[in-house]
């Protein structure tokens, strides 16, 4: 008799209104969060290429040259297959934090 009240009580709670709420919420919150931080690295990637850019040095321009062909190349790739699968754009995320920290670095620089 307890466990069949426990279930029923396991049941009532997994399918209360609260927690369904609960369930769909968490997941989009989730993704919302990840594509925010995403776009945080790809604002800081563009800032730290206009930055490189913006010197007189030409191997720092020939860096963001690279950096760009490489991004471009593959989104041109992948923008042809109908589902790709984001293993294979993951790998613009270190490029996209070394040309943030340079942004950052830019940043700090100026205020110390």
């Amino acid at each position: 008799m307890t466990l069949l009240f426990l279930l029923f009580i396991f049941c009532v709670a997994l399918l209360s209104p609260l927690a369904l709420f609960a369930q769909s919420l968490i997941p989009d919150t989730a993704n919302e969060l990840f594509a925010a931080l995403v776009g945080v690295y790809s604002l800081m990637g563009v800032a730290g290429g206009f930055v490189l850019l913006g010197t007189a040095n030409g191997y720092a321009r020939a860096w963001v040259l690279l950096v760009g062909l490489i991004i471009v190349s593959r989104l041109a790739l992948f923008s042809t297959i109908v589902s790709p699968e984001p293993r294979y754009v993951v790998v613009f995320f270190p490029f996209l934090a070394a040309l943030g920290g340079i942004a950052i670095g830019r940043v700090w620089k100026r205020k110390v």
